[in-house]
């Protein structure tokens, strides 16, 4: 139940809220590219990865059965240690992983390693028979780097992927 505040109440009806206080800017982008945001730029391309996967799902209702196979591509990042990190709706119920460094038209088949569906990640890496020990794969290939803190908030980050699962990164 609502309090009654009687009509002689001093408190002031018509009176708002004040705005909200202006909080100044420590550094605006100026969208002009210079030389260490291309570096890092060309860097970033070097660690993305375009995952193509096959998936089917199971058919909870006729367990002998499996749902029709579906396609999707995602993205994914190289970290250290010979790894790939993508997101886990990526490669959910993958039968087939194929990966992709930008830049290049061959396809190496991709293995998952680790599916963590409850923070919705994933780490593939190279299928071993696909290319000897996966070397071809890996050269020229940058790790991503990990920062020590957060970014603050409104600063300018870089976004580098296949965010509408094209053949052409961006």
């Amino acid at each position: 139940m609502d309090p009654v505040i009687p009509d002689d109440d001093p408190i002031d009806r018509d009176r708002t809220m004040p705005p909200p206080p202006k909080v100044p800017r420590t550094s605006t982008y100026s969208g002009v590219k210079t030389e260490a945001t291309m570096s890092s730029t060309n860097s970033s391309l070097r660690s993305v990865v375009l995952i193509e996967v096959c998936s089917t799902s199971p058919n909870y209702i006729s367990p002998w059965k499996m749902h029709s196979q579906k396609s999707c591509k995602g993205s994914g990042f190289v970290i250290e240690g010979r790894r790939i990190m993508t997101n886990f709706h990526v490669v959910q119920d993958a039968i087939d992983v194929r990966l992709r460094k930008h830049g290049v038209s061959r396809r190496w088949r991709g293995k998952v390693l680790v599916e963590a569906h409850d923070v919705d990640l994933a780490l593939l890496t190279v299928h071993e028979e696909e290319d000897g020990n996966g070397d071809s794969f890996w050269q020229d290939v940058k790790p991503a780097m990990w920062c020590d803190v957060l970014p603050s908030l409104q600063s300018p980050v870089h976004v580098v992927g296949f965010p509408t699962g094209g053949q052409t990164i961006s």
